[in-house]
């Protein structure tokens, strides 16, 4: 059963309310991100039909995940994506302590330092507590979370659904979807659609690193 919403309502925003969960902005603009690679098969696959339509992405990467591929994140910073942190062990923040959640979003902030001055973290699974959120905005971390979802890693996903809600997207936007095997199959669905869509109604797909403001 699914358990999760494609879109995120206004007062859910509040809980944590200095987070990005959509960026303000009156072009006509859409802010696609990536969570869980980098894979070999998968994100090579998102950064070549990105550069069919000149688009843009910020990636949210396991650090575990870097050291396996640190190629991939050459690449994606050569094709001008943004490169965010996702933690180290892909770790959900309500199950660890925030000293060991805090080393896990620092330990891959090293790795990323060849790739991306920014401080940009997304918490696996959107899931994080008020301290661990806290001391990270105070090291200085943006924390993005999404104003919709895609779904793609939901092997049950009814993708029309998913595909319904990304198109009705407003200009701003933060879309999620995942480069990792998990949720391949349905991704290779539904990104082009969406790519297509928005492209033939004139928008751009910028990075995060676009001084975004919420």
């Amino acid at each position: 059963m699914r358990t999760y919403l494609f879109k995120n309502p206004d007062w859910f925003r509040w809980i944590y309310r200095t987070a990005l969960w959509k960026v303000k902005t009156s072009q006509k603009e859409i802010y696609l991100t990536f969570d869980d690679g980098p894979s070999t098969e998968v994100t090579d696959w998102v950064i070549n039909i990105l550069s069919e339509y000149d688009a843009r992405g910020t990636f949210f990467c396991v650090g575990s995940q870097i050291l396996k591929h640190p190629d991939i994140l050459r690449k994606l910073q050569v094709k001008g994506h943004a490169i965010g942190n996702h933690t180290l062990n892909h770790v959900n923040g309500r199950k660890c302590s925030v000293n060991s959640y805090l080393q896990e979003v620092e330990d891959t902030q090293k790795l990323l330092k060849l790739y991306n001055p920014d401080k940009l973290f997304r918490p696996p699974y959107g899931k994080i507590n008020f301290k661990q959120f806290w001391q990270l905005r105070e090291k200085n971390y943006q924390i993005v979370m999404w104003s919709h979802l895609s779904g793609d890693f939901d092997s049950n996903l009814n993708i029309k659904n998913s595909i319904k809600s990304l198109k009705k997207a407003p200009a701003g936007s933060i879309l999620v979807f995942h480069d990792s095997r998990k949720g391949f199959e349905n991704l290779q669905q539904i990104l082009p659609v969406v790519l297509e869509q928005f492209s033939t109604l004139g928008f751009q797909f910028k990075t995060l690193r676009d001084d975004p403001v919420s």
